[in-house]
């Protein structure tokens, strides 16, 4: 039960930093909060918690509900495609400088 109403939370955080993210505006609208590129507390906390339970207790998912465990492999999915993406910037970053043709020497 207390999943469910956790991935309800974050479905709810999600929609309102998107529809205040597409107006320019901060997640809760306050006129001086600086808005954020990262995850809200509450994903990193679901991960963190899902993570220390899957290493710790081997049949830690037992007692889990099927809609909760989908909930955590798309938020698992999400992780994994950021980390991808970012992967992919950074090989392109690499391959740029690689293929910059070389500055003039200097002697230090």
């Amino acid at each position: 039960m207390r999943k469910r109403r956790l991935a309800a939370v974050l479905g709810a955080m999600a929609a309102r930093r998107a529809n205040g993210a597409a107006r320019g505006l901060a997640a809760t609208g306050r006129i001086n909060e600086k808005t954020r590129d990262g995850a809200p507390a509450a994903e990193l906390a679901f991960l963190q918690h899902a993570l220390w339970g899957l290493d710790h207790y081997p049949n830690y998912l037992k007692r889990w509900q099927d809609d909760d465990i989908e909930t955590l492999e798309r938020a698992l999915e999400g992780a994994l495609a950021k980390v991808r993406e970012q992967r992919a910037a950074l090989r392109a970053d690499c391959a740029a400088v690689a293929a910059a043709p070389p500055g003039p020497e200097t002697d230090r």
